[in-house]
């Protein structure tokens, strides 16, 4: 990069290291206010994780509603972390990460499993013999 007429290397050095400077305090306050956001999240996430156990065992026909949902979540979510475009450009990675880990704690816990025990029957087709 040349350097404009006048200015020397040692003072375009210094004018570097003043943006530098400006630039990582104009920073800071935005870097304060996102670690306050994730921690939101994450509290939010924390009460989710609380709540819904309860609330999804002792309804089923919830737990099965939410279940595909979330399925599916959790598959583009894979889908977009392995292959790297999301199908949809509403779709980011970060907005399915929560419903990815929900369904998936939620396996873990059971939760997916005990509502389809408790589904109820469906009527089977009767078949005519000749």
């Amino acid at each position: 990069m040349e350097l404009p007429a006048g200015l020397t290397p040692e003072i375009a050095a210094w004018m570097r290291i003043q943006m530098i400077i400006a630039a990582a305090r104009a920073v800071e306050p935005l870097k304060v206010e996102i670690n306050k956001v994730d921690d939101w999240a994450n509290g939010l996430f924390s009460v989710f994780l609380s709540v819904l156990p309860g609330i999804l065992r002792s309804n089923p026909e919830l737990a099965r509603q939410i279940a595909p949902q979330w399925k599916k979540a959790a598959e583009d979510f894979d889908r977009i972390h392995l292959y790297g475009k999301p199908a949809r450009p509403d779709e980011p990675l970060e907005f399915l990460e929560a419903r990815k880990m929900m369904y998936r704690i939620f396996g873990l816990l059971d939760i997916w499993k005990n509502a389809e025990l408790q589904k109820p029957l469906q009527s089977v087709p009767k078949v005519r013999r000749a």
